[in-house]
């Protein structure tokens, strides 16, 4: 980012800046880059902070191949951050090595360069890309924090407050929060452009999404305190703002919800989809619409990569599960131990062992989850709901320090979404007073989960390959009408009425695998 100079100040005049718009525009007129370029140096603060419009339109033409690199990090923050597919192309696939000698050889002009690549991997989708990217530029910091440049604090400033979107976005908010606190610490005492606002307000986000509420409101009062910068960037932070505005607002069930979500900018908010569409889902499903969340994930997800543990995937699966879950729809998600799933991913394989294993197994689960280290109160108070739901469905007592815990994460954080998503049976278990849009019951309860005896599930396996009823008996070293006897008790424990329909229905349910096709 450009540094000030001490005698460009935001009291220039109207008519100084005017003459100098003038003359750089005549310059590019007359394909004199050279003269642009110089004139644009010279005037790029008092530009910067009167007139960031103009110096938008200015930088247009300044080549990246061929400028210094103050205005090449000013085109970067004055216009829209690789706005374009060709753009986003090029930055993806140019060298990150300036030649030596040249003027990008400085060691913060090549770490500019790796970030950008970084940025480009990351918006075209590629995550794993971004992340290897990411460890270089962790790498190049490393390396070079021993300089103390008067310019390096705004690029490590800026370098780790986009070295944390990535690792959101690749799903470790964990490394994220820790990214964005390494922005702030690099810009301490420093208010310039906006960085530490915004490193603050992203922080907010990750907070709110998490339900750690009362941390995200005092991350957005500390915001408020810092300098809103007075260019393009500045869009992107009150986008930033009323998007971790919007998610508090959800967790907490607040009156204000629907026109905070009305008013966010999705174009802006273009990186930060999973969580649009995260705090977007939330809110209709506590509301009693799931239906209409099936149709915001699919139309969010239709054109978008969702690589293996992104954040993306993880909200689409969880979204998906509990609309499922309240339409009173089977899990999509295969019986498996959530403890290797991310948080919100975890959630969902809970409510599939609930549905389909079990019940047992399902408390432990649920359990383990609500216990697991590092996860955010709403997950958290989530899987203590689902425990209680998992206890209520093996015929077990209620417990009292699951029910309490769950009663005391609520009223630390004032966090009461989780609760309009449960069955009443669970809620009501819970020694709390709920707000009184919160006395009906949203969600109802799980239908009976279709658990088999080993030789039943032994049938159904069988039933899965294409031997006849004969061979099967032979195998099974019974007869014929004892098999014949247990694929009807099996059928009438499934819910079906044919061979055809029990393997669809067991393979859908994740009971057996269809065997590999020649």
């Amino acid at each position: 980012m450009p540094t000030p100079q001490p005698e460009a100040t935001p009291s220039t005049s109207a008519e100084v800046l005017s003459t100098l718009i003038e003359q750089v525009d005549a310059a590019w007129q007359r394909d004199d880059a050279a003269t642009a370029v110089r004139l644009l140096s010279a005037g790029l603060w008092p530009l910067f902070l009167d007139r960031p419009a103009e110096l938008r339109r200015l930088l247009v033409p300044v080549p990246e191949d061929a400028a210094p690199p103050a205005l090449l990090l000013a085109k970067r923050f004055a216009l829209p951050v690789l706005d374009s597919p060709a753009r986003i192309r090029l930055l993806a696939t140019r060298p990150m090595d300036a030649a030596p000698g040249s003027h990008l050889d400085a060691p913060t002009d090549q770490g500019w360069r790796v970030a950008q690549r970084m940025i480009a991997h990351r918006l075209r989708g590629e995550l794993d890309e971004a992340r290897d990217v990411a460890q270089r530029l962790r790498q190049h910091i490393e390396a070079e924090s021993a300089l103390e440049p008067a310019h390096l604090p705004q690029f490590l400033a800026a370098a780790y407050s986009q070295l944390g979107t990535t690792e959101l976005l690749a799903g470790d908010t964990a490394a994220a929060l820790a990214d964005y606190r390494a922005a702030l610490a690099a810009t301490d005492g420093d208010a310039e452009l906006g960085i530490r606002r915004d490193a603050l307000i992203k922080q907010a986000c990750v907070l709110a999404m998490e339900g750690r509420l009362r941390d995200a409101e005092a991350a957005l009062a500390r915001a408020e305190a810092e300098r809103q910068p007075n260019n393009a960037y500045a869009d992107r932070i009150r986008a930033r703002t009323r998007l971790a505005r919007a998610l508090i607002a959800v967790e907490r069930m607040d009156e204000s919800a629907p026109q905070v979500l009305a008013s966010l900018d999705r174009d802006v908010l273009f990186e930060f989809w999973p969580l649009v569409v995260l705090a977007e889902g939330r809110w209709r499903l506590a509301t009693g619409n799931p239906a209409s969340v099936m149709d915001l994930v699919d139309a969010e997800t239709e054109n978008r990569q969702l690589p293996a543990g992104s954040l993306g995937l993880c909200v689409a699966t969880f979204l998906r599960e509990k609309a499922g879950e309240m339409l009173g729809m089977p899990p999509t998600m295969p019986v498996r131990d959530p403890a290797s799933l991310p948080a919100l991913c975890a959630l969902g394989a809970v409510r599939a062992l609930i549905t389909r294993a079990d019940p047992l197994v399902a408390v432990h689960a649920a359990r383990s989850l609500a216990q697991r280290r590092g996860i955010g109160p709403s997950v958290r108070l989530e899987a203590l709901l689902l425990t209680s739901l998992a206890l209520q469905r093996a015929g077990l007592p209620a417990e009292d320090r699951i029910s309490g815990a769950a009663a005391a994460l609520a009223r630390d954080e004032g966090l009461w979404r989780p609760f309009a998503v449960v069955p009443a049976t669970v809620r009501d278990e819970v020694p709390l007073d709920l707000p009184p849009h919160l006395a009906h019951s949203a969600v109802p309860a799980p239908p009976p989960a279709v658990i088999l005896t080993p030789r039943e599930q032994e049938v159904l396996t069988a039933l899965a390959n294409p031997d006849s009823l004969a061979q099967i008996a032979a195998r099974l070293h019974v007869s014929v009408n004892t098999i014949k006897s247990q694929v009807r008790s099996l059928y009438r424990r499934m819910g079906v009425s044919s061979r055809h329909e029990a393997i669809a229905e067991a393979t859908r349910l994740g009971l057996v695998s269809l065997p590999p096709t020649a």
